[in-house]
């Protein structure tokens, strides 16, 4: 109702309200399921404020907008690679399950980490290319890491000894390459993995 001043050879956004029903809504997303684009089309008429009257147009614009899906990652397990007490360090490997619910590959990048073991901060650091996600499945990828011994206590060494558990928690913040450029996420995972 408000409408929109356009001036001569130029172009001015013109935003609208609409409703949408929840139900529809729910619909729609298990639709887009496993797809990258939304197709839309809109129609209507405009009304253009002229000398003699308002002059009615009409519309009908179709296209297609980003549907990305959030990735969602789950903490699988602690690969013990390398256990070297006196020479007072170890080198893990974290595995986190990722499922990409897109329709195109997803890459994993600047993996910005901190690492807590039984309630310890015991690492952290950047990864610059963690791997990729095929779309429309789940993978797992791989979090290397160095340790050292002094830093991360002796439960922590004897959980490593005997291969026990571990409650293990990962926040990072990465870099997700998608078809229309890289979006940044962050997370916070956490849980009592087993070491094998």
């Amino acid at each position: 109702a408000d409408g929109v001043t356009l001036k001569p050879e130029a172009a001015a956004p013109l935003n609208f309200p609409m409703t949408l029903r929840w139900a529809d809504l729910i619909e729609l997303f298990k639709k887009i399921k496993g797809r990258d684009e939304l197709d839309f089309g809109l129609s209507g008429h405009l009304g253009f404020n002229t000398p003699v009257g308002e002059a009615r147009l009409p519309y009908d614009a179709a296209g297609a907008i980003p549907a990305l899906h959030r990735p969602t990652f789950a903490l699988q397990g602690i690969e013990l690679k390398e256990f070297k007490p006196l020479d007072n360090r170890a080198r893990i490997a974290i595995n986190l399950g990722v499922t990409n619910h897109g329709g195109s590959v997803f890459s994993f990048k600047g993996f910005d980490y901190k690492l807590k073991l039984g309630g310890n901060s015991v690492a952290s650091g950047i990864v610059d290319a963690l791997g990729e996600v095929k779309a429309d499945s789940t993978d797992r990828l791989t979090l290397p890491i160095d340790l050292s011994l002094t830093d991360v206590g002796g439960a922590i060494i004897d959980a490593f000894a005997k291969k026990g558990r571990l409650q293990t928690q990962v926040s990072a913040g990465l870099e997700v390459g998608t078809p229309f450029g890289d979006i940044p996420l962050s997370i916070d995972e956490s849980g009592k993995l087993d070491i094998g």
